[in-house]
C-alpha cells in the first residue's frame, strides 16, 4: 500500500460542497435500495442476487437463483449525456425490472476545462448537475474517479486533485465510492466515506497481466486488511489475462478467498478471454458484474441484454 500522507482537510478549497437532493424518492418496482433505506415489498420474482453492502435485497424462496448483481457504467461527458443515459436506463428497467441493480458513475469521463482551482470548481459544479440526472433512476450509485494510470478517462491523477474531488463527491448521498488502493490518502478518504455511511470499493486494476495465484491471494487479503473497519467495504480486483490459464488462476484465487469476503468480492478478468468471469453465474461467487447499457467501460464487458438472456436461461433451468 502507498505511504500514508497527511489526511486531506474536510473542506477542499473548492467551492461549496456539491448540492444534492437528499430526500429519498419512492422506489420503483425494481427496488434495490441503498443500505439504510427501508425495503419495499418486491415483486414475486424468483430471482435473488448475491449480497453487496450497498444493495439491500429481499431474497426470495427456495427456487431463487443466486446471481451476480449487475452494475452498469455511466460515462457521461456532460449533463446532457447524463440525461440520455438515464433515458436509456429507464427504458431498460421498464422492459426488464431486473436488468441492472446499480450504476457506476465514471466521473473521470466528464469534460474538464483545465487543471487549476477555478477549473476544479467548475468540475465540481458539473458533478452536482450530473448527479441530479443519475439519481432519477432510483438505484444505488457507485461513484468512480478512475485515473489514467488505472485505465480511466482524462482525469489527472495528481494526488491533491484526486483527494479533493473524492472529498467533494462524498458530500453526495452515494451508495458507494471507488478508491484506487494505490493512490495516496486512501486511508483518510475511506475513513471520510465511512463517516458519511458510504460503502468503500477498494479497487486494483492490472492492465499488464495476471499475477500468480499465491500473489493474487496475498493481494486480496491485503486489500481486505486495508479495508477492515471501513463502512461495508468491498474489494474489487481486475486483471488482464493472456491465456485461458490466466483466467483459471484468477478464478482459483478468488475461490480460495471468497468465503472470507461474505459477498463483498468482485473479481474480473478483462478482455475477451475473461468474459467467462463476467457472467451472472461463475464458480467462485463474485458478488457483481459490470455490463454495458450504452457503452462499455472495460474490454470484454458484456451487455445488459446478454446478461438478461443468461438470467432467463438460468431461471428456466431451476
Amino acid at each position: 500500500m502507498p505511504s500514508e500522507p497527511t489526511a486531506p482537510e474536510p473542506q477542499t478549497g473548492l467551492s461549496q460542497p456539491i448540492a444534492a437532493d437528499t430526500q429519498s424518492a419512492p422506489q420503483p418496482p425494481h427496488a434495490f435500495q441503498p443500505a439504510g433505506m427501508p425495503a419495499t415489498q418486491p415483486a414475486a420474482q424468483a430471482v435473488a442476487f448475491k449480497p453487496l453492502p450497498f444493495l439491500q435485497h429481499e431474497f426470495l424462496a427456495d427456487r431463487a437463483a443466486r446471481l451476480a448483481a449487475v452494475i452498469v457504467p455511466a460515462m457521461p461527458t456532460s449533463v446532457a449525456a447524463a440525461a440520455e443515459f438515464v433515458a436509456a436506463g429507464e427504458a431498460a428497467l421498464a422492459a426488464d425490472p431486473h436488468a441492472f441493480q446499480a450504476v457506476e458513475w465514471r466521473v473521470d469521463y466528464l469534460e474538464q476545462p483545465g487543471l487549476d482551482d477555478s477549473a476544479d470548481t467548475a468540475l465540481v459544479a458539473r458533478c452536482g448537475a450530473v448527479w441530479q440526472q443519475l439519481q432519477r433512476l432510483q438505484v444505488p450509485i457507485l461513484a468512480t474517479v478512475r485515473t489514467r494510470q488505472e485505465g480511466g478517462g482524462e482525469f489527472d491523477a495528481v494526488a491533491s486533485r484526486y483527494q479533493r474531488l473524492v472529498t467533494e463527491l462524498a458530500e453526495l448521498p452515494l451508495a458507494a465510492i471507488d478508491l484506487e488502493h494505490r493512490r495516496d490518502g486512501v486511508p483518510e478518504l475511506a475513513a471520510l466515506a465511512a463517516t458519511r455511511g458510504i460503502t468503500v470499493v477498494l479497487s486494483h486494476h492490472d492492465w499488464a497481466g495476471t499475477a500468480r495465484q499465491e500473489e493474487l491471494v496475498a493481494l486480496l487479503r491485503r486489500l481486505t486488511a486495508a479495508a477492515c473497519g471501513k463502512q461495508s467495504a468491498v474489494v474489487k480486483v481486475a486483471v488482464t489475462p493472456h491465456t485461458a490459464a490466466d483466467v483459471a488462476v484468477l478464478a482459483a484465487a478468488a475461490r480460495e478467498v471468497a468465503p472470507e469476503f461474505d459477498g463483498s468480492l468482485i473479481a474480473i478478468a478483462m478482455g475477451k478471454l475473461g468474459q467467462v468471469t463476467r457472467g451472472l453465474h461463475n464458480d467462485y461467487g463474485s458478488a457483481a458484474t459490470f455490463a454495458a447499457l450504452t457503452k462499455t467501460s472495460a474490454p470484454g464487458q458484456l451487455t445488459v441484454a446478454e446478461l438478461s438472456a443468461q438470467r432467463e436461461k438460468a431461471l428456466r433451468q431451476l
